[in-house]
């Protein structure tokens, strides 16, 4: 998982608060998670990189987010983002 891993899943909840068709266009990818309730409607390659359009179109969360990275789009469990997350926390040392 990233560093900034609590960035971009607060990134990702906040796009999640957003009202149906509401729009996040990113370049290169967002490096991060968007989530299940937007659709991928353009990607276009222009200059270095991918230029990709979501569009808010659901109310419901799935069980999943899209990742957006730079070449690539999938789909990411959010079970296996939370185990991720888990793993990076920092451990509390215990006297």
């Amino acid at each position: 998982m990233l560093p900034d891993a609590p960035r971009l899943i607060r990134v990702a909840e906040l796009l999640s608060t957003a009202r149906i068709g509401a729009s996040v266009i990113t370049y290169h990818g967002l490096g991060g998670l968007i989530p299940s309730t937007y659709d991928l409607v353009v990607e276009e390659h222009v200059g270095s990189g991918p230029v990709r359009t979501w569009i808010k179109t659901k109310r419901r969360e799935a069980a999943w987010y899209h990742s957006d990275f730079h070449d690539v789009v999938s789909r990411v469990p959010r079970e296996h983002l939370e185990r991720k997350l888990r793993a990076t926390e920092p451990s509390v040392a215990r006297e």
